[in-house]
């Protein structure tokens, strides 16, 4: 008997199918009490709908095969973009090499294009998702400090007048102020107030609130066993030392690692200053289905933290989501990108714009003019917090 076959948007309907297909996938070798309910809370708990932000495959009504696409809207530097977040990809082992991750995957794809998402990203092997247009790209900073840096720096008797203490769900007036200070810079997704604690503590990681007599002076969030510190925030630079101080009396470490994304200058230059070293590495995979809108965005988002070279060069991109010419100018550090219909000074495939826009490695960018080169690579960025 033929099998019966739906390939197509989910139902909230089946989520604890749901919920036990991707669970099932993703178990083996990790930790026995892994699922996707406990690592993302923000994305899984079924008030969220999560079954029905999927592109699936049924056979016979049985759910076989999973993607996850959840959509978010980004500002950078003032401009809003939509934003496709790619995860939870999973296909039952009974049903595999039958091309039904490849039908998810399209699918995802052809949504974001319907409703004209501005770019979307994953994490993933990089050959596997290239295939559907994806390239490692963006910028993050690893600056590792241990306690030595903090001694021979700031004094072996050195003190902080901070507190710490781990984020609760009931504290509603830190969390105010932690989206007040959140969306106060110059990249960050929509987190909605009444979700913003399950956000928070996404991928099991937990926040940390920084307060001076009660007073909230910053936040961070860290991973299970303290080694890895994202979204370190705090109301003033200045503040950085005296927190940091507190960071390592509080987590009794040796040594932690703190991301920072490329365009946050003031924890560059702080963590330059002391770090035993640091390291520079892609942020996510991505790939971009408006070209004019997300490098202008980002662009404008590297501007307020670099001079850029004044310039003014066109590119001919073979998209994923059709084909654009784009004219790229710079002038006295003000940003404009435009649709143009005139000769281009470069024609580039979708992996190719990918790796000359936004890829730390681009062998094609070379060939720009140096101003133009000297502008580039874009910095792509998700928080943690904020990635599927």
């Amino acid at each position: 008997m033929e099998e019966k076959i739906y390939k197509g948007p989910g139902f909230n309907s089946e989520y604890k199918q749901y919920m036990e297909l991707i669970n099932y996938v993703f178990k083996p070798n990790r930790d026995n009490d892994f699922d996707f309910l406990t690592l993302l809370p923000k994305l899984y708990k079924e008030k969220y709908s999560p079954a029905e932000k999927n592109m699936v495959v049924r056979a016979n009504g049985e759910l076989k095969a999973a993607v996850g696409l959840f959509y978010n809207v980004f500002t950078v530097a003032g401009e809003k973009l939509l934003v496709g977040g790619v995860g939870n990809v999973a296909v039952h082992q009974s049903a595999r090499s039958k091309g039904y991750m490849v039908d998810c995957m399209n699918l995802c794809i052809e949504d974001m294009k319907m409703k004209h998402a501005d770019f979307s990203f994953l994490g993933g092997q990089r050959q596997r998702y290239g295939y559907f247009s994806y390239e490692p790209a963006g910028a993050v900073y690893d600056f590792h400090m241990n306690t030595k840096n903090i001694y021979h720096s700031f004094g072996k008797d050195a003190e902080s007048t901070f507190e710490i203490r781990p984020l609760k769900a009931e504290d509603g007036e830190y969390l105010d102020a932690i989206l007040k200070l959140y969306t106060s810079g110059r990249l960050f997704a929509d987190r909605p107030r009444d979700m913003l604690f399950d956000i928070l503590c996404s991928w099991s990681n937990t926040p940390h609130v920084i307060t001076e007599n009660g007073e909230f002076r910053g936040y961070f969030i860290a991973n299970g066993d303290f080694s890895g510190i994202s979204e370190f925030k705090m109301l003033s630079a200045e503040d950085m030392k005296n927190a940091l101080i507190a960071i390592f009396d509080f987590s009794e470490r040796y040594d932690i690692t703190f991301s920072v994304p490329a365009f946050d200058t003031d924890a560059i230059d702080f963590f330059s200053a002391y770090a035993e070293g640091c390291g520079l590495h892609h942020s996510e995979s991505y790939t971009v289905f408006n070209f004019r809108n997300v490098t202008q965005a980002f662009l404008r988002l590297k501007a307020l933290s670099t001079p850029l070279c004044d310039c003014d060069f066109s590119l001919f991109i073979h998209g994923i989501a059709g084909d654009e010419k784009i004219r790229i100018t710079v002038k006295d550090n003000g940003v404009s990108v435009k649709n143009t219909d005139g000769k281009c000074d470069m024609e580039l495939g979708h992996h190719e714009a990918m790796r000359l826009l936004f890829s730390l490695n681009s062998p094609k960018r070379a060939k720009l003019p140096a101003a133009a080169c000297a502008n580039l690579p874009l910095e792509l960025f998700v928080y943690s917090a904020d990635s599927v």
